[in-house]
C-alpha cells in the first residue's frame, strides 16, 4: 500500500462537510475511470480493485446522508447511489465497462451539481455573482425522479444539510 499523501490528509482534516462531499465524488470519478479502463484492456486484477474502491466510497457516501434534515431528497439521493452501487457490482461480476459509464454520467452529474450548489453558497456569503455559472441552469434529477421538479437538486444541495459528513 501506498504511503498516505500528508497533504491530502491535512486537506481532507480541515475541509468543511460540502467540499468532502466533493472530494469523495472525485475520488470515486477517478476509480470508476481506472476501473474502465483497466476492464477495457483486460486488467481483471486492477479492475477489481478500482471497482472496490469505487463500492466503498459509494457506501460511505451513502452512509453520509442525513435523512433527519431532507428525507425526500435524501430517499432520492438513495436511489441514484443504489443505481451507482448496482452499476459497480455488476460490472465487476460480468466484466462490463459500459455500466461504469453509465453509473460515472450519475456521478459526475451530482458532483457537478454539488459543486455548483458550493459556489452559490460561496456567491450568497460574498454577495458577488459568479461569472462561469451558466445562464440555463435546469434543475438535477437522477434516473429514478419522476420529474424534473421532483428533486431540484441544485437548491437543495444550498441548504448543506442532507449531509452526515
Amino acid at each position: 500500500m501506498k504511503d498516505p499523501n500528508p497533504y491530502l490528509a491535512t486537506q481532507v482534516v480541515t475541509a468543511p462537510p460540502e467540499t468532502l462531499i466533493v472530494m469523495l465524488h472525485d475520488a470515486l470519478i477517478r476509480h470508476a475511470q481506472h476501473a474502465a479502463e483497466q476492464l477495457r484492456e483486460g486488467n481483471l486484477e486492477a479492475a477489481h480493485d478500482a471497482l472496490a474502491r469505487s463500492q466503498a466510497i459509494t457506501s460511505e457516501l451513502i452512509a453520509s446522508l442525513n435523512f433527519d434534515a431532507d428525507a425526500d431528497l435524501c430517499q432520492k439521493l438513495l436511489q441514484l447511489y443504489h443505481y451507482i452501487y448496482d452499476n459497480l457490482v455488476e460490472a465487476n461480476l460480468y466484466h462490463r465497462p459500459e455500466l461504469i459509464d453509465d453509473a460515472l454520467a450519475v456521478i459526475r452529474l451530482q458532483r457537478d451539481t454539488w459543486a455548483e450548489a458550493i459556489r452559490g453558497l460561496a456567491e450568497d456569503a460574498s454577495g458577488t455573482e459568479a461569472t462561469d455559472r451558466p445562464s440555463n441552469s435546469e434543475p438535477v434529477t437522477g434516473p429514478h425522479s419522476s420529474s424534473k421538479s421532483d428533486c431540484d437538486l441544485n437548491s437543495a444541495y444550498s441548504s448543506g444539510n442532507v449531509w452526515n459528513v
